[in-house]
């Protein structure tokens, strides 16, 4: 069993599909492309001039109102399709994985936008969290308290990593 997750330019045509296995499987994804547009979850649904929202799993963006997913921890490519204004990236809460800890202060070097998890947050995801019983608003109030630019930035991220 597969949901099957569509990937659509901001004009809607259609660029390819990914297949993520519901239950055990050796093969979590599984991915067709139609064109050689980059693979970037949601941007026929975003609304430009609002903040943006970037996160690593399609499952994720589709609990908030603008945001997009990229399909992993490098976001160049959604935001080469959406640019730079109004973004906050939105990493999965891994702060023992290096490469995610790595990725995380590359795009805050960067200049980015982005949440910063704190303590409390023992989620991995959003979608983690929405499937544990927290409520798209509850998840959304800490969007917001959570996002971080400049050196508060980096302070969150000092305090964030293990």
């Amino acid at each position: 069993e597969r949901l099957v997750i569509p990937f659509r330019r901001e004009d809607g045509l259609l660029t390819g599909v990914t297949g993520r296995a519901m239950g055990n499987s050796s093969l979590r994804y599984a991915t067709i492309r139609i064109t050689d547009d980059p693979l970037v979850y949601g941007l026929e649904r975003i609304k430009r001039g609002k903040p943006i929202y970037v996160t690593e799993g399609p499952i994720d963006s589709m609990f908030l109102d603008n945001a997009v997913a990229a399909g992993g921890t490098d976001f160049s490519r959604a935001l080469y399709n959406i640019g730079d204004e109004n973004v906050v990236l939105v990493f999965d809460n891994q702060p023992r994985n290096k490469q995610v800890v790595k990725r995380v202060e590359t795009f805050a070097q960067r200049g980015y936008a982005m949440i910063v998890w704190n303590a409390n947050w023992t989620y991995k995801d959003i979608n983690d969290a929405i499937l544990s019983g927290c409520s798209v608003s509850e998840v959304e109030y800490i969007l917001n308290k959570s996002t971080f630019k400049g050196l508060a930035r980096k302070l969150a991220i000092r305090d964030w990593k293990k």
